[in-house]
């Protein structure tokens, strides 16, 4: 296996039963177990973009060697640590999630209900700017995000409010999702917990995913079925040559593949 393969991968990896994960985290974790994507990620680590504070927004400046743009990916910090821990920007055209705001130079000229100030999130605030690159602005505390794609305006110029709007051609019903989390938040001065709810398919995906991590690692089929579904049934069931068991392996194996390389897209639509 390459060596930035076996680097991406934790070493334990299967989840807490149960545990839960939105769809846009599950896409993540699959996506960074492509070796492609984290052989891409690495190269642009090499060039190490830029980054400074302005007010209290991190602007990253991403040059124009970063290659992960054919993951639907703008840009991504590192791929070995879940998205907890990462910084990661999606393509608009992938992620129906994002929302598009208007950037305000003078909020005092705007309604004040629609301007949205920047310095009353309270969570990391990170922006992305780079060549022919429409800024996009992150909201972020753990695993929680909502990402922004800035329209009109610049930040350079003094931008240091948005106004939020709906994009009538997108998933409407995303949107408003994406629409609550970013009020709350706003509101609240916090993520709300309940826009931001596991994917229905969390236990299938955790399946999935600790059969692609153990199949990454060459690990032997009798030993990934013990894994996911204990020793005993193994034993008592188990048929190398054939069976439901080994099959069922097989199939988590091959939708753990195929969502680590196209897969996790359909997630994020």
């Amino acid at each position: 296996m390459e060596r930035a393969v076996q680097q991406a991968l934790l070493e334990n990896t299967p989840l807490a039963d149960g545990e839960g994960r939105t769809s846009t985290e599950w896409a993540f974790e699959f996506l960074r177990r492509n070796p492609k994507f984290v052989s891409a990620v690495d190269a642009g680590r090499n060039g190490t973009p830029t980054s400074k504070r302005v007010a209290s927004v991190t602007v990253v400046t991403a040059g124009e060697e970063e290659s992960t743009e054919g993951f639907g990916v703008l840009y991504c910090d590192r791929c070995d640590r879940p998205i907890d821990n990462t910084i990661v920007f999606w393509a608009r055209d992938l992620s129906v999630d994002i929302i598009d705001a208007r950037i305000v130079n003078s909020p005092a000229d705007e309604p004040e209900d629609n301007v949205l100030k920047l310095e009353k999130f309270k969570c990391d605030k990170i922006l992305l700017t780079g060549p022919d690159q429409t800024p996009q602005l992150l909201l972020k505390m753990g695993p929680k995000q909502i990402q922004i794609n800035c329209i009109g305006g610049e930040f350079s110029s003094g931008g240091r409010a948005i106004i939020p709007q709906i994009a009538p051609a997108r998933n409407i019903e995303r949107q408003l999702l994406a629409m609550r989390r970013l009020f709350h938040l706003y509101s609240e001065r916090e993520f709300a917990e309940s826009f931001f709810k596991p994917d229905a398919k969390s236990a299938r995906l955790g399946e999935v995913l600790t059969a692609l991590d153990l199949w990454l690692r060459k690990t032997p089929m009798r030993d990934i079925a013990v894994a996911l579904y204990g020793e005993q049934i193994v034993n008592d069931d188990w048929a190398p040559e054939g069976g439901y068991l080994i099959d069922r392996v097989r199939r988590s194996i091959r939708r753990g593949r195929f969502m680590m390389e196209k897969g996790y897209r359909q997630l994020l639509a």
